[in-house]
């Protein structure tokens, strides 16, 4: 199960490189609405397939904060 989590997140994180590239400010690196959007999805998910929803909220807000801490990081190089 490890395995397919981490090459789970391995496809995530060159996804959201990916997407990252295009964004032009730290507010659309940032992308507060898309977070929610994704987070609500995630939880309906969990409802939906037997998940504990604070758990997978939880799991998610952590991937995605961590993701954009580092897609951040790479914009503000891209950008100096």
């Amino acid at each position: 199960m490890d395995r397919a989590i981490f090459t789970l997140l391995a496809q995530r994180d060159r996804l959201v490189a990916q997407a990252a590239f295009f964004k032009t400010t730290t507010d659309e690196v940032r992308a507060t609405g898309r977070v929610e959007q994704v987070i609500a999805q995630a939880i309906t998910r969990a409802h939906t397939q037997g998940a504990n929803p604070k758990v997978v909220e939880r799991v998610y807000r952590a991937m995605i904060a961590a993701l954009i801490e580092v897609k951040l990081e790479e914009h503000a190089v891209l950008n100096a």
